[in-house]
């Protein structure tokens, strides 16, 4: 016959998980809001450098 083990209540690790979910969320947060901010400066030269070609596209 198997021996069993009596199955506790995961109720610290249940809390700890949700603590650190919080936590990752908090951090996360300002991360990912700053990528709605104005886009970075390499951004607006590539799309300058891409106006600045589909301009002159004939030319070239």
């Amino acid at each position: 016959m198997a021996y069993l083990e009596k199955v506790e209540s995961g109720t610290k690790a249940l809390y700890t998980l949700l603590i650190m979910t919080g936590l990752l969320v908090i951090m996360f947060v300002p991360v990912f809001s700053s990528y709605k901010k104005t886009p970075c400066f390499i951004e607006t030269i590539m799309e300058a450098c891409l106006k600045w070609l589909l301009a002159h596209w004939p030319l070239l």
